[in-house]
């Protein structure tokens, strides 16, 4: 009895703490993106350098995660790009 008690707890330790570990993970995507991160992004393609400029004009707060969505975006319409030049 005893250690079906402590094998629970300990299950519920190890949950909990994978909880805590994939919160932090998650955390990090919805954080402000840093000047570098976005002149990393914005270098590399003319799309995302519009994309971010016109959010910044809107005045919203630019996240890591949208940088990670607008690198996405935009790698197949840089590609399309190059068929115009």
């Amino acid at each position: 009895m005893m250690i079906k008690k402590l094998s629970i707890a300990g299950i519920c330790a190890l949950a909990l703490s994978l909880c805590v570990w994939g919160g932090f993970a998650i955390s990090s995507d919805f954080a402000p993106a840093s000047v570098t991160e976005i002149q990393e992004v914005t270098d590399s393609s003319k799309c995302a350098k519009r994309v971010l400029q016109d959010a910044n004009r809107d005045a919203r707060l630019i996240h890591r995660r949208d940088l990670t969505k607008v690198s996405e975006l935009c790698e197949s319409i840089d590609g399309q790009s190059l068929a115009f030049q």
